[in-house]
């Protein structure tokens, strides 16, 4: 009986030690303390450029089926670097069968010309909306590197510019998107 008491008393003893270091960790952790990271260095602006056009035969996304449609660009800018890249299709249909018509026919035309060239499907980030006579489809891409001789196109940015076009001024960019029948604006 005496062994069992001493036991115990040291189960106690060893239960009480570890719940002594399990408050002291939980101390620790939760002291109150935050850390805080900051950058150093100037703030840098913001700015984007918007580029609009109508259906175009060129385009890689072209409805023979929409009553309108509106291809846009957007490319924004830190400071005057190159930031992200944006490409967005927008087609009003008669009737909401007819705008799912053009989703699908678009997915499936994205999904093997990206899987025939060996591009991971996801890469551009795609996105297909059809909803209220609408179909929206958008890309996007915030590493320039995405953009090679099999996806520029998506963007409307000619194969023998790809290398080149990250570098573009805003004021450059927006002269180019101009030429291609864009109207565009910048907003800073």
């Amino acid at each position: 009986m005496e062994k069992e008491k001493e036991k115990r008393k040291a189960w106690f003893i060893i239960g009480g030690i570890l719940l002594i270091l399990l408050i002291i960790v939980i101390f620790i952790l939760t002291n109150g303390r935050e850390t805080h990271i900051s950058e150093d260095g100037e703030k840098q602006s913001i700015s984007a450029l918007v580029c609009t056009t109508g259906n175009q035969e060129n385009a890689f996304f072209y409805s023979t089926i929409a009553n309108t449609v509106t291809n846009q660009i957007k490319v924004t800018f830190r400071g005057e670097q190159f930031d992200k890249l944006f490409y967005e299709y927008m087609g009003v249909y008669r009737s909401d069968e007819v705008a799912h018509e053009d989703e699908v026919r678009f997915h499936a035309n994205y999904d093997i010309y990206m899987g025939g060239n060996d591009i991971r499907l996801n890469s551009l980030n795609p996105s297909y909306s059809a909803a209220n006579s609408k179909f929206i489809l958008t890309l996007y891409v915030d590493d320039y590197a995405r953009i090679n001789r099999v996806t520029s196109g998506f963007f409307f940015i000619d194969e023998d510019l790809i290398e080149d076009f990250e570098n573009y001024s805003i004021d450059k960019m927006k002269n180019y998107y101009e030429s291609k029948e864009f109207v565009c604006h910048i907003t800073k």
